[in-house]
């Protein structure tokens, strides 16, 4: 789960919280209304602020791989693909000398390795795709 959902959720949670609070209070129907309305006006706000700001975090990633892409660096160009063959060598020293491979180095292999092999496939597909 990304950052953004686990915030996302404690928000949620904190104006589902606020409603049982509204249910709660000893007031009329017509009060009670007007306050879970309140409460529903700045959850969409929250909400719609909440979005932009995860908008530009992902317009921001795009950004920054764009411009590693373009460098005229090779190793800010290939860091991608050489952090994936070091994962890889390591799982196989590891397994050929019968040494328990790390839980966090299993986990980044099973999620860096599947992004960065559908990145890549994509890199190659979209352009003859295009044609």
């Amino acid at each position: 789960m990304s950052i953004f959902g686990i915030i996302w959720g404690s928000i949620t949670g904190l104006f589902s919280s606020a409603n049982e609070i509204v249910d709660n209070v000893h007031t009329s129907e017509e009060e009670k209304l007007q306050l879970r309305n309140g409460l529903a006006t700045i959850h969409a706000s929250v909400q719609k602020e909440f979005l932009s700001l995860e908008a530009e975090v992902i317009k921001l990633q795009h950004e920054t791989e764009m411009a590693e892409i373009k460098s005229s660096s090779w190793f800010r160009q290939n860091w991608r693909p050489c952090c994936a063959v070091g994962i890889t060598i390591t799982i196989i020293i590891l397994s050929f000398m019968n040494i328990p491979v790390p839980e966090q180095l299993s986990q980044l292999a099973n999620v860096f390795l599947p992004t960065y092999a559908l990145a890549r496939t994509a890199e190659s597909i979209v352009p003859k795709m295009k044609k």
